[in-house]
């Protein structure tokens, strides 16, 4: 049976640079069904589509992101009038996918901060 998580995982994985990520984000999601509540599952399923839906026009690699694609990103949410909470939610789930995976937290990069500094301010 194809789990939604699963499938959120699975469409990132083509742009994955190396099948050991690839295989580590697997294993993860596989260990999450057992783990964690369906809502936080409903929730990071949910935050991704909306990053990759942010990427898939664009056609940036969402994993590993750059963090100029992560600051764009939180650029867009801004013109969609996202609140805060909401975006630093996305970022967190961002930021979870590349730690699975082992790779470099986009997140932490200034450019991503100051876009995130910028909609504070702007609410």
């Amino acid at each position: 049976m194809n789990h939604p998580v699963k499938l959120t995982a699975l469409r990132m994985l083509p742009h994955a640079r190396s099948s050991a990520a690839t295989g580590r984000v697997l294993a993860w999601w596989a260990r999450v069904e057992q783990v964690y509540p369906a809502n936080t599952q409903r929730a990071w399923r949910s935050d991704g589509a909306v990053f990759l839906r942010f990427c898939e026009p664009r056609n940036p690699c969402p994993l590993p992101a750059r963090p100029e694609t992560v600051a764009a990103f939180v650029e867009d949410c801004l013109a969609r009038a996202k609140k805060p909470a909401t975006v630093r939610r996305y970022l967190a789930t961002i930021a979870l996918a590349h730690r699975v995976a082992k790779l470099r937290n986009p997140c932490d990069d200034d450019a991503v901060r100051l876009e995130l500094l910028r909609l504070t301010q702007a609410m």
